[in-house]
C-alpha cells in the first residue's frame, strides 16, 4: 500500500513539475523578478493596484517613466513564468500588460522632454531594455507553437513601435547606434523567426498534399491563414527597415550639410582675418610714412 502511495506521489510530482522545466528552458532568463501575484492568480489585480500606487507617488513624467521601466521588467518575468506553465491566457495577459506599459513609458518620456527635462539617459535605458525584451521574444517565438508564436511576434512589433519613438529622445551618438541596432536585429532575427515559421508551414503543406481527407483540408485552410498573417508581418517588417534606412540617410545628409556650413563659416572667418591683417599692415605703413615726413619737415 505504501509503495503504491509513493509511486503515485512520484508520478504526480513528475506531471506537475516536468512541463515547467521543459518550457522554462526555452525562455531566456530576465534580470527582473515577477510581482507577488501572477496573471493566473485571482489576486493579480492587487499587484496592479500596488503598481498604480507607485506611479501615484511618481509626481513627474520622468519619474513615472522610470517606474514603468521597472514594471516592464516585471511583466517580462511574469511572461517567463506563464510560459513555463504553458498558460496561454497568462501569456496573452502578460504580453498585453507589457506592450501597454511600453506605450505609456514612451508617452511619459515625451511629456518630460516637452517640459524641458533632459531625458536622453532615461530614453537610453528604456530603449536598451526594449531591445533586450524584443530579442527574448524573438528567441522564444522560434520554438513556440503557432498561436503563441504569433502572439509573441505581435507583441514584439508593438515594442518596436515604442522603441522607435523613444529613440527620438536619444542623443546623436546613441540615436545612430540604436538605428544601426534595429537594422542589425531585424536582419539577424529574420523578421522574428518568420522564416522558421514559414519553413514549418511549408513542411505541413507538403505533408497535407498526401492527404485527401476532410480533416486534412481543414488543417490546410488553417495553415494557409497563418501563412497569410506571417506574410503580412514580414511585409510590415520590410517596410519598417526601409523607413529606418531612410531616417539614417536623412540623418547623415543633415550632418553633411552642417559640416559643409561649418567649413564655409571657417573659410569666411579666415578670409576676414586675412583682410583685417592686410588693413592693419597698410595702416601701419601709412602711419610710419606720415611720421617720417613730419620728422623731415621739422629737421628742415
Amino acid at each position: 500500500m505504501k509503495r503504491n502511495l509513493y509511486t503515485f506521489t512520484f508520478l504526480l510530482l513528475f506531471i506537475l513539475f516536468s512541463p515547467k522545466a521543459v518550457f522554462a528552458s526555452d525562455f531566456p532568463p530576465v534580470t527582473s523578478g515577477a510581482g507577488l501575484f501572477l496573471p493566473d492568480s485571482p489576486f493579480y489585480s492587487l499587484d496592479k493596484l500596488y503598481q498604480k500606487v507607485k506611479l501615484g507617488f511618481a509626481f513627474t513624467p520622468e519619474k513615472r517613466a522610470e517606474v514603468r521601466n521597472q514594471i516592464l521588467g516585471e511583466r517580462m518575468a511574469e511572461l517567463r513564468v506563464m510560459y513555463a506553465k504553458a498558460d496561454r491566457r497568462g501569456i496573452n495577459l502578460s504580453l498585453i500588460e507589457l506592450t501597454e506599459e511600453a506605450r505609456k513609458a514612451e508617452a511619459d518620456i515625451k511629456e518630460a522632454q516637452a517640459l524641458g527635462i533632459d531625458v536622453s539617459v532615461l530614453a537610453k535605458n528604456v530603449n536598451d531594455n526594449l531591445r533586450d525584451y524584443r530579442m527574448i521574444l524573438s528567441k522564444v517565438s522560434e520554438g513556440a507553437t503557432s498561436d503563441v508564436s504569433l502572439s509573441l511576434e505581435s507583441a514584439s512589433e508593438s515594442l518596436l513601435a515604442s522603441k522607435i519613438i523613444v529613440e527620438d529622445f536619444l542623443n546623436t551618438q546613441d540615436y545612430e547606434e540604436a538605428v544601426n541596432n534595429d537594422l542589425e536585429d531585424e536582419l539577424n532575427t529574420n523578421v522574428l523567426g518568420v522564416s522558421t515559421r514559414a519553413d514549418k508551414i511549408e513542411a505541413k503543406l507538403n505533408k497535407l498534399q498526401k492527404k485527401a481527407s476532410e480533416t486534412a483540408e481543414l488543417e490546410k485552410k488553417k495553415i494557409a491563414q497563418e501563412e497569410t498573417k506571417l506574410k503580412k508581418i514580414e511585409a510590415a517588417k520590410k517596410k519598417l527597415r526601409m523607413e529606418l534606412l531612410e531616417r539614417r540617410k536623412k540623418l547623415l545628409e543633415e550632418r553633411k550639410a552642417k559640416l559643409e556650413a561649418a567649413r564655409e563659416a571657417a573659410k569666411k572667418a579666415k578670409e576676414a582675418a586675412l583682410k583685417f591683417k592686410e588693413t592693419r599692415r597698410a595702416e601701419n605703413e601709412l602711419r610710419q610714412n606720415t611720421q617720417e615726413i613730419e620728422q623731415t619737415e621739422v629737421a628742415n
